[in-house]
């Protein structure tokens, strides 16, 4: 699952505040201070770079990369939600849209995360009759996703 830098920084200064003897190289007020304040956290469903290349310790390469392993694994995935569909097995269904939902919450909360996650519960409770629609979600929900990972991986500036 997405680490978060801040969130993981404030588990380990409350780690550190309940011993007794502060650890050599702690994080403390001053270091803490220096990370800066987060960006202003982006709707759900909606991706930020900016988001992202905080989550990832300022890596922008590392974000750029992780973009381009998504944009060409997602249509991989995403037939494998659609051939689930079409194959009628309700675990298949859930297993599929699980998998790609793991992968697109590394990028965003909401949208595709939901969409990918309605289509798990759908295979999880067996109502796949309403597998085709909620797949018109999804794949409505990673078009706008790619469209951006697509424009942030080749270096088009875009809005976060």
């Amino acid at each position: 699952k997405p680490i978060d830098r801040r969130e993981l920084l404030t588990l380990v200064e409350s780690i550190n505040a309940q011993t007794s003897a502060p650890a050599s190289g702690s994080v403390t007020p001053e270091r803490t201070a220096s990370i800066g304040s987060p960006p202003a956290a982006p709707q759900p469903g909606t991706w930020s770079s900016d988001a992202m290349v905080d989550r990832l310790g300022g890596d922008e390469a590392l974000a750029r990369e992780l973009a381009r392993l998504f944009i060409a694994e997602c249509p991989k995935m995403l037939g494998a939600v659609r051939d689930s569909l079409t194959s009628g097995s309700p675990d298949t269904v859930r297993r599929a849209a699980h998998a790609l939902k793991g992968s697109v919450s590394n990028f965003v909360e909401g949208g595709p995360t939901a969409a990918a996650l309605a289509l798990e519960h759908i295979g999880r409770e067996g109502r796949l009759g309403e597998g085709p629609a909620a797949l018109v979600v999804l794949e409505r929900e990673l078009d706008g996703l790619l469209r951006h990972l697509r424009d942030f991986e080749s270096g088009v500036p875009c809005a976060s």
